[in-house]
């Protein structure tokens, strides 16, 4: 199953049905994400009033800008994406919650493009992106209007998050850079990098293979082991195994190995699953893979965790098993909550390919 595929039909489902919860998010946040090696690219989230920034290993980076909160009944979500390298050009997006076919695009009060929507989303054209790009700087008025209805995008934020995108891919002062133009060279400009692959080196028997229960003898040898592992407060159904109505789950990864699997905490909207990897006999942990994952299948463990009940923002992380250990092959941070079931877009610190 592809989970990131199908991770916003989920989201949709569980969110409009479900509780709503606190999301609180700062006004300005940046977080520097590490890829699984040190001499690799390293990720970066920014966020800043109604846009967030986040730019991958590969040095591709994606801005999105919202509707404000005053606006929220009216979502819509514009889209800026931006390969690394000197001559990579800004395309761009623009998503709404409606199912209609045609709107227009207004740019302080005039027409800037006629758009065509397919599933509720609309490409710009290099024109409209360059225009916008221009008066990026200043304030600016960006409207959707289909008929009587109007969506209006703020730009409180753009100008910070589209700095941002410049500096981590090293434009500022060259003629390639968005806001921060120069006559620097553009030999300076960030060059794309290569999208690391993760093989999983599983025997198709293992690959396949159905979790197995431990029994209560075996788990009452093995809580003991765990639990040096991890945080009361972080795992907390580790420690009380009874109350919590606590099974062990073991999965074979190879003739020397499993991954051990339990329940770790639950929240409102949200729970937690720990995973180690450890010999067969259950005597050392080799690796404590994480205490927030939703769960494992075919070699990846998945982490999906939603900001708040109603599901438009949420993290995600995976990891791939490549023989030896766990490595992270997707990150995902939870981005703003602006009314898309499932967020808006997808807006990756961290991709590789798994195969």
């Amino acid at each position: 199953m592809n989970f990131r595929c199908n991770l916003k039909i989920l989201l949709a489902i569980s969110g409009l049905f479900g509780s709503v919860g606190i999301f609180a998010a700062p006004i300005t946040a940046e977080k520097t994400i590490a890829s699984s090696q040190s001499t690799a690219l390293q990720g970066l989230y920014f966020q800043h009033q109604d846009w967030e920034l986040a730019c991958d290993n590969t040095g591709t980076c994606r801005a999105a800008g919202y509707q404000s909160d005053d606006d929220f009944e009216q979502p819509i979500s514009m889209l800026l994406t931006r390969q690394a390298g000197a001559k990579s050009a800004v395309q761009g997006q623009l998503q709404i919650q409606e199912d209609i076919a045609q709107a227009t695009l207004f740019l302080n009060g005039r027409a800037l493009q006629q758009l065509n929507f397919h599933e509720s989303i609309a490409n710009l054209s290099t024109a409209s992106v360059q225009k916008l790009l221009a008066q990026a700087r200043q304030h600016v008025v960006i409207e959707l209007k289909h008929g009587q209805q109007r969506w209006k995008l703020s730009d409180a934020g753009m100008s910070a998050v589209l700095l941002k995108m410049d500096e981590f891919q090293k434009r500022v002062g060259t003629d390639s850079a968005i806001l921060a133009k120069g006559n620097q060279a553009s030999t300076q400009v960030l060059k794309a990098q290569a999208m690391p692959k993760i093989n999983i080196l599983m025997q198709p028997q293992y690959r396949t293979a159905k979790a197995q229960v431990l029994s209560a003898a075996s788990a009452e040898k093995l809580y003991p082991i765990l639990q040096k592992t991890v945080d009361r407060e972080d795992c907390y159904m580790l420690f009380e195994p009874e109350q919590a109505e606590q099974q062990i789950h073991t999965y074979p990864l190879n003739q020397d190995s499993v991954l051990v699997e339990a329940s770790c905490w639950r929240g409102a909207y949200n729970w937690g699953v720990a995973y180690w990897v450890m010999d067969k006999k259950l005597q050392k942990i080799q690796q404590f893979v994480t205490d927030s994952a939703s769960e494992f299948s075919n070699g990846q463990i998945f982490s999906y965790q939603k900001g708040r009940g109603i599901g438009d923002c949420f993290s995600q992380t995976e990891w791939a098993w490549n023989g030896q250990q766990f490595v992270k092959s997707y990150q995902f941070d939870a981005g703003q909550c602006k009314g898309f079931a499932g967020s808006a877009w997808e807006m990756p610190s961290f991709v590789s390919k798994v195969e």
